[in-house]
């Protein structure tokens, strides 16, 4: 290994360096990078700024979308129980005596649900014409009539509200169950 020698002769030609002049442009660069570095972050929080404007507005139009389906659903769904609903209706205008039975045994429990409890005495055309004239169908005028039917086979109401059959309600009161509205 070749080993130099440097002789203090051979230092003279160097240039001399102003140390306050390299501590200066050290500070020019660091201020320079911390300048380049916060237009960095500020154009990136940009970026991200408007890219988030773009995902709202992206997300905003798929809500917009996910209610009005859910909306047309929601009118699908309350036709077609109206128009069910209406047919029944007619078929028990129809013959109101002989089909009374069999209207009670295919509403039990849904016809309570919608209408709130209303004993099967009540449950009228008027009512339905209070219900559905939103739905533009062509609800019957005349009320169903209970003329002919037999109260030992159905469910009425007392004052409280508790639910008893027809020879329940005529032992406990004397008089024959309510009829018709």
């Amino acid at each position: 290994m070749k080993r130099i020698v440097l002789k203090k002769e051979d230092l003279s030609h160097c240039v001399e360096v102003d140390l306050a002049e390299i501590r200066s442009k050290r500070n020019e660069l660091i201020n320079l990078c911390c300048r380049l570095n916060f237009e960095r972050i500020s154009a990136n929080k940009k970026i991200a700024l408007k890219s988030n404007l773009i995902e709202v507005e992206r997300l905003k139009k798929e809500l917009s979308m996910l209610q009005e389906c859910n909306n047309l659903l929601k009118k699908e769904k309350e036709l077609i129980f109206s128009s069910a609903f209406i047919e029944k209706v007619s078929s028990l205008q129809a013959s109101a005596s002989s089909s009374i039975q069999a209207f009670k045994e295919s509403f039990e429990g849904r016809a309570f649900t919608v209408f709130g409890g209303l004993s099967y005495t009540n449950l009228t055309i008027k009512l339905v014409k209070e219900l559905l004239p939103r739905q533009g169908k062509v609800v019957p005028e005349r009320p169903v009539e209970f003329e002919n039917m037999d109260f030992a086979t159905m469910d009425t109401e007392d004052s409280t509200g508790a639910i008893h059959n027809g020879s329940t309600f005529a032992n406990m009161t004397g008089a024959s169950p309510p009829s018709g509205d």
